[in-house]
């Protein structure tokens, strides 16, 4: 099983550095990056639909209602890291085109989401799997590895061309995630856009 030792070691040996034996021991090399740890692996989650972290949910409608613009609101999920799919329609990036079916008004403030829609509200969501290394996938192992890269070459070798590396490294890993989860992904039906749209009707 794979563990946060592994992973940040990994991490370390891209920047040439000493492999630690433990996160908690008094090294330089696990000071550090067991400081920046958890803050790197949810921020690799959440730059991405990632497949593997995805995870959907029936939410039970809150007694209290919001005090004003929408009707009704629900409790995100304890391990929730950004929305996914709204209602079955896909949220993760802002696309602006003409819509017949568009996304339902909504409105995420702090752990609630509000909207009109009665419940139970189905949401498709990011977890949050930091805890959970075996979870992850091996390119997804390799993106936390070179951001962890990045994030520690200056503080432990003072290197700029060790960061100019360990950026090279990580922009090629993120572009091979992110392909490979692409191809997981289900297709996604998209209306007809403006342009079309102008020339038809």
């Amino acid at each position: 099983m794979l563990t946060r030792t592994q992973v940040i070691n990994d991490g370390l040996r891209h920047i040439g550095v000493t492999l630690i034996s433990d996160p908690g021991e008094a090294s330089e090399q696990a000071r550090q990056a067991n400081g920046v740890y958890d803050q790197v692996v949810r921020s690799e989650l959440e730059s991405y639909a990632w497949f593997f972290a995805k995870r959907q949910a029936a939410l039970p409608q809150l007694a209290d209602a919001p005090l004003f613009r929408y009707s009704r609101q629900y409790n995100l999920p304890a391990d929730f890291i950004r929305l996914v799919e709204f209602e079955e329609r896909w949220v993760f990036h802002s696309v602006r085109y003409i819509d017949v079916n568009p996304v339902a008004p909504y409105e995420i403030q702090g752990r609630a989401i509000m909207t009109d829609i009665a419940a139970p509200l189905r949401i498709t969501y990011l977890r949050d799997v930091t805890e959970d290394p075996g979870s992850w996938t091996p390119l997804f192992v390799n993106c936390v590895a070179a951001a962890l890269a990045l994030r520690l070459a200056m503080p432990l070798t003072k290197s700029d061309t060790m960061v100019n590396m360990a950026a090279g490294i990580y922009k090629n890993e993120i572009a091979r995630a992110k392909k490979a989860n692409a191809i997981q992904m289900p297709p996604v039906n998209t209306p007809d856009g403006s342009w079309l749209t102008a020339r038809i009707y």
